[in-house]
């Protein structure tokens, strides 16, 4: 894409090449967890110092926390998991709570600029959206609502990594309500998403070899625990 570099994930020397070779560059994009690339968990150490980099330089750190912001790691932003401050964060999808409905929050250094009128859009403001998200707000920062989530994960990352033995699996991960099955072959991922959601349990396939799972929030304990028996039984189909 015209104007944009991509550094390598946790590669704290790519983005010094790239600052090195282009003293150009306006801000750094960041996802504190990728989840279209197959739930790639950002490493703390290389945020921390991509953070002190872009203060150095005065380079805008921008947080895209569409997928990963709202809960869904157990925090309210997934930036907070690794002590940085970004000056602006991008939000989206389970903001509206199921309305259409997205935000940008920036430090006063930048939204001092954007003055009453000096930026338009059509359906900008929507008092629906907005009510939707300042309710879903008020719900998900409650500290119990936070804490549930951790723990909700904890159990969940816990049941998956008890069917990481399969010889299909390479590696299970996850932080909060966001997780991954990695398998060493894309076809038998694909074949484990399709009978999985013959089976009554919706996944998704990112990045060809994770099968990525996406709970809503408020999953009870006992829907995890059927999530996991499905995921079992069919590993042991595929096994046959």
């Amino acid at each position: 894409m015209p104007g944009f570099k991509t550094a390598k994930f946790n590669d704290i020397n790519s983005i010094k090449s790239i600052i090195k070779e282009d003293k150009k560059i306006l801000a750094v994009i960041i996802e504190p967890i990728q989840g279209e690339a197959g739930v790639k968990i950002s490493d703390k150490k290389y945020l921390q110092e991509l953070f002190k980099i872009c203060k150095k330089n005065k380079i805008l750190l921008i947080a895209d926390e569409v997928q990963v912001g709202i809960g869904r790691t157990g925090k309210l932003f997934g930036f907070e998991n690794y002590d940085i401050k970004p000056d602006i964060i991008t939000l989206a999808k389970a903001l509206g709570g199921g309305i259409p409905c997205g935000a940008i929050i920036a430090n006063p250094d930048i939204s001092d600029f954007l003055t009453p009128g000096s930026h338009g859009t059509t359906m900008g403001g929507n008092p629906l959206a907005m009510a939707s998200g300042l309710s879903m707000l008020n719900q998900i920062k409650k500290p119990s609502f936070l804490n549930n989530v951790n723990k909700k994960g904890e159990l969940f990352l816990d049941k998956l990594k008890k069917l990481s033995s399969s010889d299909l699996i390479k590696e299970v991960r996850g932080k909060g309500l966001i997780l991954a099955i990695e398998f060493y072959e894309e076809k038998k991922a694909r074949l484990f998403a399709n009978k999985c959601i013959k089976n009554g349990l919706l996944v998704l396939i990112t990045e060809k070899y994770n099968v990525r799972i996406l709970p809503p929030l408020n999953v009870k304990n006992n829907e995890i625990i059927e999530s996991i028996k499905i995921m079992k039984l069919v590993l042991e189909q595929i096994n046959e």
